[in-house]
């Protein structure tokens, strides 16, 4: 697989995700932006969406790189 990703020469394209920042949703919600957003499902079903919308592609990216904050708050750091 290596020998034969280093000579393919065709066109391509890749996608690039930023900052899904896990827990960040809630933490708005409950109106504290530096503390809690311990719950992650909002953002987790936003990306199982975007997931899927890129399998449906038919013309199939190269890659895929996530840049940015990758969350806000680790499960169990609750709001106080």
């Amino acid at each position: 697989l290596i020998e034969k990703e280093s000579d393919w020469t065709g066109p391509y394209y890749f996608i690039q995700g930023a900052d899904p920042q896990f827990g960040l949703m809630k933490s708005w919600k409950v109106g504290d932006c530096d503390n809690g957003g311990d719950e992650w499902q909002e953002e987790i079903k936003l990306t199982e969406q975007a997931v899927q919308a890129i399998n449906k592609l038919t013309l199939k990216p190269r890659f895929f790189v996530l840049c940015g904050d990758l969350i806000h708050a680790m499960p169990g750091n609750h709001c106080q």
